[in-house]
């Protein structure tokens, strides 16, 4: 029989997992008989794979599943290749009343803490304690005073912090299952529902006796209404108590992948300066008062007394102080009870109060959902030096434009403008550049534009439909809306996505007519010619020969600008910087210049004071009464040559960036084919695709630029899908299932 090397992937759980540190691999396997690999001998492939780390251990009383089914017998169970392989360690917790690990710590410490500087310690910020997921595991419990404290190496605590994401969320009744991964250890949280109290019905109170309702004491039952809790893959950073191998949340609170590495780096340095070195009490909390923090909403209803002229209690329903779960500029407050008397809102004020916080962390450029500057596949090309970021005193705060104030459109890097491009820096390629800044800068501000009516319009339509309405039950893998409910897949597409009528594309005539890079070509083309002349001049030709050819040449530098536009256009379709656009072109006009010299996208000199900045570009782009047919002519900007354009071309074909909103619909659908083809790639028969078709929860971004390519040729040019999934993925559309495998909620 030949030898065949087919691949499983293994699973870690438990003291597995911990012991080499991640959550699953794929391994390669060497079978030489017809029977297949047998599963006893899986445990030697794995420890030569990580040897030293002490997997060999762990392996000898672990339990093994293959595919859901544990395994009883592994030497009578053989792999053949495409198995879902489970480590299942034995779960032991620890005692430190029992075990020298727990002595060493209870030494390890100080005399002068008691239980008072120990509870104000471990309750405070001071004393939350950095970690990762896999150090619950490691974690043991000491009963000081009658209270229960958990120990991270040598530091005493009662509350941890953790950056992961969640990979998953199962609502029960009172309380939510949150599964979170933090690339250590994967952990299910408990986080608990808010109660409140609910005027119980009184259709059997009014039979009763024949009393009327207000003569009887009304009855109030609990009702448990869940938190808005993030969509799948969203990062967030969790405060909770440790609970064994899992955690009790107390706060859960949406943040960007940059705060999940600064987190890491974090913990790994607490483990070597404070967790393993002797613990001592910091002097904030042995003397003087310290800022005690409550972890736990109060479910006690609070007195309210009549002289501060509100009702009494029964007059009122009670609703707890509920908690605010912030997601970068936006407050998540869980849904309460509809109020009476004087001080009720409408819903649409609630409704628009909370938009306007949201309209500016939904447009957030940190989050994607602003596309950025270039695409990655073409930003290898742009020189960095040319590329200048805005500083924080040129704020747009102080420009008609209010989307782009509000997108936080500010923050993105602006080129010189072209006529400070010293006559050396006049090549094609800068050219090019300068293009490829113009298409994306003014389609970025264009699709924040739309993207902010399409928020404001489904926001209005909700505060119309009733926003006091009970909440419904949530369901797994949504993000939370306005008024604390989940929106469905079609409602996140449909806000997120643009159609081909809403977008503009920009035509080869739009473009020659937009005056900087008119002047830069025109200038673009005479330093080219200047070239051409000095490098004959070295060649010792006859000087007065060559001017007098200049000269004769002079009448067709419209021609020659009309041709480095088609080539740069050219160029960049070729590159995948741009694709062919479908829909409506934009049209140069005396509005669109106005809007376009609005947005301020060109770095110009010194950048002191909005009204010098506008002279200045007044004053250089001289915009023209004089139209021709329905579009607007340029002059002032080549004295001495001849450039009236012609009219536009309605059907003249428009271009469009691929930016990450433009591939956000194509690439969506591209890995929901790539996903559908994964699940029959190794089946041979009906049977097997059956059985093999639950297994495929994430593609790579290599069958994903196949399926993309192969689903329309527009996209055949683009090779980098990475930051359009980063981007479907905080919209909660897509996870990353593992690294390098991505899935579609």
């Amino acid at each position: 029989m030949s030898t065949k090397k087919p691949t499983i992937t293994v699973l870690y759980f438990g003291a597995a997992r911990t012991a080499i540190g991640v959550h699953s691999e794929t391994v390669s396997l060497t079978i030489t008989d017809d029977k297949g690999f047998p599963l006893s001998d899986l445990g030697l492939v794995l420890c030569k794979l990580h040897e030293g780390r002490g997997l060999k251990d762990v392996l000898n009383v672990s339990q093994w599943s293959v595919d859901l089914e544990m395994v009883e017998d592994p030497e009578k169970r053989f792999l053949v290749g495409g198995e879902e392989v489970a480590v299942i360690p034995p779960f032991k917790r620890l005692n430190p009343a029992t075990t020298q690990t727990g002595h060493r710590w209870m030494q390890s410490m100080p005399s002068t803490l008691n239980a008072n500087s120990l509870f104000q310690y471990t309750h405070s910020t001071t004393g939350f304690a950095p970690c990762f997921l896999r150090d619950l595991a490691k974690m043991t419990t000491t009963n000081v005073g009658g209270s229960r404290y958990y120990w991270l190496g040598n530091v005493p605590l009662v509350v941890v912090r953790v950056v992961a994401i969640i990979v998953g969320v199962d609502v029960w009744e009172q309380k939510s299952r949150i599964l979170l991964d933090d690339g250590t250890a994967l952990v299910q949280g408990s986080y608990r529902h808010v109660q409140e109290l609910v005027d119980e019905s009184d259709e059997q109170s009014k039979s009763q006796v024949g009393k009327s309702s207000r003569e009887l004491p009304k009855r109030k039952q609990v009702r448990y209404v869940p938190r808005p809790v993030p969509a799948t893959g969203t990062a967030v950073i969790v405060l909770g108590k440790p609970d064994g191998q899992r955690m009790k949340i107390d706060e859960l609170t949406p943040c960007s992948y940059m705060e999940e590495a600064a987190h890491i780096i974090r913990v790994v340095d607490l483990h070597k300066t404070k967790y393993s070195q002797p613990f001592t009490l910091p002097e904030s909390t042995s003397s003087g008062p310290h800022n005690m923090v409550p972890l736990a909403i109060p479910m006690t209803p609070p007195r309210r007394s009549r002289e501060d002229g509100e009702d009494s209690e029964q007059d009122h329903d009670w609703t707890p102080r509920a908690k605010r779960h912030r997601r970068d500029d936006v407050e998540l407050e869980t849904p309460r009870p509809r109020q009476t008397g004087a001080r009720a809102h409408s819903p649409a004020e609630s409704v628009s109060s909370v938009a306007s916080s949201a309209h500016s962390a939904l447009l957030s450029p940190t989050k994607y959902l602003v596309p950025p500057l270039f695409p990655a596949s073409t930003r290898s090309h742009l020189p960095s030096s040319t590329i200048q970021p805005l500083s924080s005193e040129t704020s747009f705060g102080v420009s008609s434009n209010k989307a782009s104030t509000e997108t936080g459109l500010n923050t993105m890097a602006r080129l010189r403008h072209p006529a400070r491009r010293k006559g050396k820096d006049l090549n094609v390629d800068m050219f090019r550049l300068y293009v490829q800044y113009y298409i994306h800068t003014v389609h970025a501000h264009a699709h924040a534009q739309a993207l902010a009516k399409r928020f404001h319009a489904s926001s209005s339509s909700a505060s119309t439909k009733g926003a006091n309405c009970p909440p419904r039950r949530m369901e797994t893998g949504g993000s939370s809306s306005r008024n604390g409910k989940l929106k469905t897949r079609e409602q996140k597409e449909r806000e997120l996505f643009a159609s081909d009528e809403e977008r503009r594309g920009f035509a080869l005539g739009y473009l020659r007519r937009v005056p900087e890079l008119q002047e830069m070509a025109i200038r673009v083309v005479n330093q080219q010619r200047k070239t051409m002349r000095t490098t004959k001049r070295k060649k010792d030709e006859d000087v007065a020969e060559t001017k007098r050819k200049d000269k004769e040449k002079a009448h067709d530098t419209r021609k020659y600008v009309k041709r480095l536009f088609i080539e740069t256009t050219r160029t960049l379709y070729q590159q995948g910087a741009i694709v062919l656009h479908t829909g409506g072109a934009r049209k140069w006009s005396r509005e669109e210049a106005e809007w376009v010299n609005s947005l301020r996208i060109w770095k110009l000199k010194g950048d002191e004071d909005m009204s010098q900045s506008m002279d200045m570009s007044s004053r250089t782009l001289d915009i023209s009464s004089t139209t021709l047919g329905d579009t607007t002519r340029v002059s002032g900007i080549a004295e001495g040559t001849d450039m009236v354009l012609s009219d536009l071309d309605e059907e003249e074909e428009s271009y469009i960036p691929t930016s990450v909103d433009v591939l956000a619909q194509p690439v969506l659908l591209a890995l929901r084919d790539a996903l559908k083809r994964a699940k029959f790639n190794n089946a041979a028969d009906a049977r097997d695709r059956n059985a093999i078709a639950y297994k495929v929860q994430g593609v790579s971004e290599e069958d994903i630029l196949e399926s993309l390519h192969a689903m329309d040729d527009t996209w055949a040019r683009v090779w980098d899908v990475g930051e359009t999934l980063v981007y479907l993925e905080n919209a909660g559309l897509t996870y990353l299932y593992k690294p390098g495998a991505w899935g579609v909620l």
